[in-house]
């Protein structure tokens, strides 16, 4: 029996279930004898042929047919985007979902300002599903409305963890890496869990022996591809990265 998946409805933004009926009916174009959008492309004042208006709510303009547009239109949103924009510090995101943004930014200024008006640390990412035979993914939602939080030990999910999956980032300089340390450390002072960041990087790279120096073979892969930081200081970034995570000094 396959998981119930629950999304906002772009519409009247409900919590409902994706596989009901509700994204079809929902907010009707057809009120009281006057078609007020277009079905697919929601725009108002379009020209119509006599035989779509007689599909009332589900007529669709002469443009939408001449291109061959059938499906029902839809607000634009950001649904799941994998980069990250500076829209996403618009004030509809919370500001935990904007920790997260900043986090992945590198953006030391902004994660401090979040963090002192009560960002959350320990914040984990809304989930998301792709419908079957769709090109998307959709953020999921629990029945009540709650945000379904990503479950999924693979993925960095909280800002911490995100901390170290952008450490291996081999683009990255060691003056980056230095800000990225920062930002952990800003982190763990509002109350991070430094435990499950360490289990994250210990499950991506391995467990280094740190008091005697023993490097990690993920790392050695990802220095075979940077050309902009020497052994040593990349290798002391990350060494300072995961004392940090253990609390040593």
């Amino acid at each position: 029996m396959s998981q119930i998946q629950y999304i906002k409805c772009p519409y009247c933004s409900k919590t409902v279930s994706y596989n009901e009926n509700h994204l079809n009916i929902c907010i009707p174009n057809y009120v009281d004898g006057i078609l007020l959008n277009c079905y697919s492309c929601g725009k108002q004042n379009k020209k119509y042929s006599n035989s779509q208006l007689t599909k009332e709510d589900k007529a669709r303009c002469i443009d939408c047919v001449s291109n061959d547009i059938k499906t029902k239109f839809m607000p634009y949103r950001h649904l799941y985007i994998n980069e990250y924009h500076r829209e996403h510090y618009d004030v509809n995101n919370t500001i935990d979902k904007q920790l997260e943004f900043a986090v992945g930014e590198l953006n030391l200024p902004k994660v401090n300002e979040l963090l002192e008006i009560g960002a959350n640390p320990n914040y984990n990412r809304q989930d998301t599903f792709q419908p079957i035979n769709k090109f998307i993914r959709l953020l999921s939602y629990n029945a009540d409305g709650s945000e379904k939080p990503e479950n999924d030990d693979i993925q960095p999910s909280t800002p911490l963890k995100l901390c170290v999956f952008r450490f291996s980032d081999c683009d990255l300089t060691c003056s980056q890496r230095s800000t990225l340390i920062k930002i952990a450390e800003q982190l763990i002072k509002y109350g991070a869990s430094a435990i499950e960041a360490k289990e994250y990087y210990e499950c991506r790279y391995g467990t280094p022996d740190i008091d005697n120096g023993e490097e990690i073979e993920e790392i050695e892969e990802i220095a075979e591809v940077e050309n902009n930081n020497s052994d040593v200081e990349r290798n002391k970034k990350w060494n300072e990265f995961y004392k940090l995570l253990c609390n040593k000094k």
